[in-house]
Order: C-alpha cells, then sequence, then structure tokens
C-alpha cells in the first residue's frame, strides 16, 4: 500500500508545487514559503518508514521541481532542542534530519540550536545578502 500512497501523495502535490512555487517564480515572483517539496518528501518516507522513496523517480522529480527555487533553506536544530521545543519524539526527530542531509539538495542550513529568533533571522539575511539577494542600503 506503500506505493500507491507514494503516488497519490505525489498526484496531490504536483498542481500546488506547479501552480503555487513554479508559475510564479517562472513570471518573476518571490515565494516564500514554510513548507515545501523537502517537507513532504521526508514525511511521506518517515510516516511509510520507506526510505526508498527519497531515491524513487516521483521524489526525485519533486526535487527537480523544487531546485528550480532561487534560494532554499532548511531550517533545523538538534534533535534534542527539537523535542523540547514542539514535544515530538527524539528518535523520529533524529531521523527526520538524517533524512533531509541525505537529501543532498543544495540548501541553505540555518542551524536554530540554542538561538533566538531573532539570531536566526539575522542568519537567514546574511545567506540571503551574500547570494545578491538583498542590496546594502
Amino acid at each position: 500500500m506503500a506505493r500507491l500512497w507514494f503516488v497519490l501523495e505525489y498526484l496531490g502535490a504536483l498542481p500546488v508545487i506547479l501552480l503555487r512555487f513554479i508559475l510564479p517564480c517562472f513570471l518573476g515572483y518571490v515565494v516564500v514559503a514554510d513548507r515545501y517539496v523537502l517537507d513532504l518528501v521526508v514525511w511521506v518516507a518517515l510516516v511509510t518508514g520507506d526510505e526508498g522513496f527519497l531515491r524513487s523517480i516521483l521524489a526525485r522529480h519533486l526535487l527537480v521541481l523544487a531546485s528550480r527555487s532561487d534560494t532554499a533553506f532548511l531550517v533545523t536544530a538538534d534533535p534534542r532542542e527539537l523535542a523540547r521545543r514542539g514535544g515530538g519524539e527524539l528518535n523520529v526527530l533524529r531521523r527526520q534530519n538524517y533524512l533531509y542531509a541525505s537529501l543532498k539538495i543544495g540548501a541553505c542550513v540555518v542551524d536554530t540550536t540554542g538561538k533566538t529568533p531573532s539570531e536566526s533571522l539575522e542568519q537567514v539575511l546574511e545567506l540571503l545578502e551574500s547570494q545578491g539577494w538583498m542590496q546594502s542600503q
């Protein structure tokens, strides 16, 4: 049944990705999203217990679409801190971080461990500036 679920998730996500992310970027808009393809792919692999999904043609196609964005960020923290913040299960959070790292998609990683939200925002802004997205005043 996991394979059927893979296909259903892919078919459900594809129109959203194309219409809400790819098309606006193509038209020159900047799209900011809290959750995106990386989260979907990792979530499906976690819920089904099948890491092979990360290497499936469906997941790879979604990741290729995601790579069309100019700048992607992966916001993370130490699993122990994530568990403290959100009450998640430590083993699941460790596995999730491992799966994100295994994707190797070229996202800018923002590690929020021990940082305030302001410090994390400052790191994002510095990364954007270093990539030429923000002009100095």
